[in-house]
């Protein structure tokens, strides 16, 4: 299981993923 996602079109949702992640955890703490 690769951490950093493939140079594709792939890696646009998975950014958006990450950021929303990130957002709820700010948010949590």
């Amino acid at each position: 299981a690769d951490t950093t996602p493939p140079q594709t079109d792939n890696l646009v949702p998975w950014s958006h993923l990450y950021l929303l992640k990130r957002n709820e955890r700010n948010k949590l703490y």
